[in-house]
């Protein structure tokens, strides 16, 4: 009854409250036990005294508990396959886990297929943990022919039902770009990424930011990694790009900042006679729409 610990300690003290029951409801659907079950308990709690509330809800939860056997089924003669699906956000990768090492250490021997492409680094913490289990785990690679080619000169997209991309669908994108970077100079350079969806950075094919799936699909967030750089050495770029399930809008933005940018500018300004500060405040803001900004010796906005 870990579960309900600190709910039972309050409600044996009498310090309930609406936002507590609120609370325990929120906690027991994030435990998977669904939003039927949440409330059924959440009614008999209500109902029921202080000193008898433990018993009671123990009783329900063992009621819609299965008691059948935890043993895994295995086929004779023939290798057994186990297929594991569900939503995002439920387990199924540490699951995997769990099972290649019960498996692993049973005696048996254990392969895994890696099929999910629509979760952010899944591919990537299966093989992490077949690694760590010594099991085989394998998993397909970003490719197939591309519905379309194009060449852009610099990665910064963004889409709408408003503002289309040439030759981009609404929905579903799969995009991938790559290109070479070769420094001018030595140093560690600031390579980053904006994006709303899913969205991986490359570098010489190795991952270095990114990965993570945004909450909401038209959010955007950036991640950015430093890299060292030798100067005059090819490095080759790639991002692959994931809209959002069910957005009506992408973006995907990248950028990268040689060593002492900040530096060498400051150093310049400090010998002018004159600074002009070019500054965008947010890309959905026009200048004449700057009604009440006035800081001081701010005259006026303009496009």
């Amino acid at each position: 009854m870990a579960l309900f610990s600190k709910f039972l300690a309050k409600l044996r003290g009498g310090t309930t409250a609406a936002a507590d029951w609120d609370e325990l409801r929120i906690t027991l659907i994030e435990a998977d036990l669904g939003a039927n079950l949440s409330d059924e308990l959440i009614a008999r709690a209500k109902r029921e005294k202080a000193e008898n509330i433990e018993i009671s809800l123990t009783t329900i939860l063992r009621s819609v508990l299965t008691d059948m056997p935890r043993t895994l089924t295995t086929a004779i003669g023939r290798p057994t396959s186990v297929i594991v699906v569900g939503v995002n956000g439920t387990g199924k990768t540490t699951s995997v886990a769990k099972l290649m090492h019960v498996i692993k250490r049973s005696g048996d021997t254990v392969i895994v297929a890696a099929g999910d492409t629509f979760r952010a680094a899944a591919v990537e913490q299966l093989q992490t943990w077949g690694e760590r289990a010594g099991v085989d785990v394998v998993a397909g690679k970003f490719q197939g022919d591309p519905a379309s080619v194009r060449v852009d000169p610099q990665v910064d997209l963004t889409w709408n039902e408003a503002q289309p991309a040439p030759g981009i669908p609404l929905k579903g994108a799969v995009l991938r770009w790559s290109g070479v970077i070769v420094p001018k100079e030595s140093g560690d350079y600031a390579l980053s990424i904006s994006f709303a969806g899913v969205a991986k950075l490359f570098v010489d094919d190795v991952p270095v930011a990114g990965e993570e799936k945004t909450k909401n699909p038209a959010q955007t967030i950036t991640r950015s990694a430093g890299i060292p750089m030798k100067a005059g050495q090819p490095y080759r770029v790639r991002i692959e790009y994931l809209q959002g399930a069910g957005a009506n809008s992408g973006r995907i933005q990248f950028g990268w900042r040689p060593p002492g940018g900040i530096e060498k500018a400051l150093a310049l300004a400090s010998k002018a006679d004159h600074i002009v500060l070019v500054l965008g405040i947010t890309p959905g803001l026009e200048g004449e729409e700057m009604n009440g900004f006035s800081p001081e010796g701010f005259s006026h906005g303009d496009k």
